[in-house]
C-alpha cells in the first residue's frame, strides 16, 4: 500500500542533495601548490605534506580531479 506521502519511482524520484565543501582561502593555496608539486597524489602524502583540512581524503582526491580537468580545458 502506498500513501500520499511516499516519493514516486524510477526515473522522476527526487534525490537529496549534497552539500558541496567550502574550503578557506589557505586550504585552497595549499592545496594548489600541492597540485602544482604533484598533481596526482595519493591520500597518504597529502595528509602529511599538512593538507589536512578535516575533510575525508575523498573530498581531496575530488579537488585534485576537478582542477586537473580545468587544467586540461582549453581557454576561451
Amino acid at each position: 500500500m502506498s500513501s500520499a506521502g511516499d516519493l514516486p519511482k524510477g526515473k522522476h524520484q527526487k534525490r537529496s542533495q549534497r552539500k558541496g565543501t567550502t574550503f578557506t582561502e589557505k586550504q585552497l593555496a595549499d592545496l594548489a601548490s600541492s597540485l602544482s608539486r604533484n598533481p596526482y597524489p595519493s591520500p597518504q602524502p597529502s595528509e602529511r605534506n599538512g593538507l589536512e583540512t578535516g575533510d575525508h581524503p575523498t573530498v581531496l582526491q575530488v579537488w585534485f580531479k576537478n582542477h586537473r580537468a580545468k587544467l586540461r580545458r582549453p581557454k576561451q
